[in-house]
């Protein structure tokens, strides 16, 4: 009996010694990992070549370009619309702020010469702002940099589309302990100024309003986890734009609105 419970005794510790070392390889894997990206970051912090190659080929198209800048949310547009006459290129890396987007602007965009530029990107910035210290200030430079985005295509002769940022669905669990509501009413805060962006020449697609409507976060229809979007919800941008592109010869700006049914885009008037 002794020697039973000696032997049950030494298959615990060795079972629990065995758990130990793989958490403590694990978080050493992880710290590895981070270490790694921290390095990257220090020799490379943008991603200003990701799409070099991909630029390059476009030098031989012919058709007037539509370049779908910004973060995951334009990396994983799905379906890619195609309209007549246009030739759409998406220029979105997974994870960039803003901040991270303004060397990659002149590379994507200002030197493929688009006819227009579509813009959804902040929603990166937003999830820091909400729980970081210094939250206010990231806010006002979001949209600071959304503003420079607008201008600086303009002063190109690029027309810019600038969609207001799609507010995130509620979060689940595993995600609350580095989670914060206040992000919804940081949405709300810059969206107010991104539709202002019309007064620099921008035109605003609403696209948290046509997903959103008046809700607090992100309908579970329309979303495919906390911050982005499934096809559906592409689908109904995707209208929207075309409405948009559409009046893109037009000299004033246009704003997009949701109806009631939040499928069918309507011009408004100032258009």
């Amino acid at each position: 009996m002794l020697a039973e419970w000696r032997l049950t005794r030494l298959v615990i510790i060795v079972a629990l010694a065995a758990t130990v070392i793989g958490l403590c390889v694990g978080c050493l894997l992880v710290a590895r990992t981070l270490y790694m990206d921290r390095a990257r970051l220090r020799v490379a912090p943008l991603h200003v070549d990701r799409y070099r190659s991909a630029n390059e080929e476009l030098a031989t198209t012919k058709s007037p370009l539509i370049v779908f800048f910004g973060d995951s949310r334009i990396e994983q547009w799905n379906p890619i619309p195609s309209f007549a006459g246009y030739k759409s290129v998406v220029r979105g890396i997974g994870g960039e702020t803003t901040a991270q987007m303004i060397p990659r602007f002149e590379t994507d965009v200002l030197q493929l010469k688009p006819a227009i530029v579509v813009i959804q990107a902040g929603i990166n910035d937003l999830v820091a702002a909400s729980i970081l210290p210094e939250g206010d200030r990231i806010v006002r430079d979001t949209i600071a940099n959304l503003k420079w985005f607008a201008t600086s295509a303009r002063d190109a002769g690029i027309v810019a589309i600038v969609m207001t940022i799609v507010r995130p669905a509620t979060a689940p669990i595993w995600r609350l302990p580095v989670w914060s509501s206040s992000i919804y009413a940081m949405v709300s805060q810059v969206n107010v100024q991104v539709r202002g962006l019309s007064e620099v020449g921008a035109r605003i697609l609403d696209a948290d309003a046509l997903l959103a409507v008046e809700g607090k976060a992100l309908p579970s229809r329309f979303a495919a986890d906390t911050l982005h979007l499934r096809p559906e919800a592409y689908q109904v941008l995707n209208k929207s734009l075309e409405v948009l592109i559409q009046e893109s010869s037009t000299a004033s700006p246009c704003k997009i609105s949701p109806l009631a049914d939040h499928q069918r885009p309507v011009v408004s008037a100032e258009c």
